[in-house]
């Protein structure tokens, strides 16, 4: 009788074992992910958050991504895609946004860089591929624009502001996000078939704040930047001196330096 508990004892914890070691081979095909970047050659992109455009609508995208909260390493409760195309003085991302009841997205409109509970989209860029520095770019469901830089790995400076476009769009499957970032605005050494450290994550509060990522790490382990995906295929594209943008007048929808122009008047 004691063989044959012992036995039963021994089956269970090889199948829990088991099951945990197949979730943790299964979030391990979202870590140390690569996306490309692809370039325009010639083609214009037009912000507006409409992602209905034929070079939108023809181009490869990523997505799969997983949650780090409140169920870590589970599927998101809805899905994810990003894809990204730069040209010699930008770098564009479009994110889709599903959501399986768009009528309950949560847009609340704010001043810029003012948290609030929406739904929200960020896309957080180590130009310097040092996995330590960081600058994000956030937009929520009504167009609010968010962004920080992140240094030292985990710590964030909400004083730094960017000058870059976005704009948002709302869809029958959920909402759309489009960025607009002028390389100038980021730190790099410019080479050939450079990398950048990547990460695109989602904020999704009806479900407990979930957080999902594309690029998978546990809450159990420590650091951001040094957790991002890798961002390929950027080549040909000079570092320059940041645009430098009044605070007050960059968060005016008419102002040219928020629209991606360098007036030095």
């Amino acid at each position: 009788m004691k063989n044959f508990r012992f036995t039963l004892l021994l089956i269970i914890g090889i199948g829990i074992f088991a099951q945990l070691l197949t979730a943790q081979l299964s979030n391990d095909l979202f870590k140390n992910r690569v996306v490309n970047a692809v370039r325009l050659n010639g083609s214009q992109i037009q912000i507006d958050g409409d992602l209905t455009e034929t070079i939108w609508n023809n181009a490869a995208r990523e997505g799969q991504f997983i949650q780090r909260s409140p169920d870590d390493g589970a599927q998101p409760t809805n899905e994810t895609y990003f894809s990204v195309f730069y040209d010699e003085d930008y770098l564009y991302f479009g994110v889709w946004v599903d959501d399986e009841n768009p009528e309950d997205i949560s847009a609340i409109l704010t001043r810029r860089d003012e948290g609030s509970p929406s739904d929200w989209v960020y896309v957080s860029i180590d130009s310097y591929n040092d996995n330590r520095t960081a600058f994000e770019f956030g937009l929520n469901a009504a167009g609010v624009k968010q962004d920080l830089r992140r240094f030292d790995d985990d710590n964030l400076d909400f004083d730094w502001d960017g000058v870059w476009d976005g704009e948002v769009s709302r869809t029958p499957e959920g909402w759309t996000a489009e960025f607009q970032i002028p390389f100038r605005e980021l730190r790099f050494n410019t080479s050939n078939n450079m990398e950048w450290g990547l990460m695109v994550y989602r904020e999704f509060p009806r479900n407990s704040n979930e957080l999902s990522v594309w690029n998978y790490w546990s809450k159990d382990d420590a650091g951001f930047v040094s957790n991002y995906g890798t961002l390929t295929g950027l080549n040909n594209i000079k570092s320059e001196n940041p645009f430098i943008c009044d605070p007050i007048c960059c968060r005016q929808r008419s102002c040219k330096r928020r629209a991606g122009y360098f007036d030095s008047s």
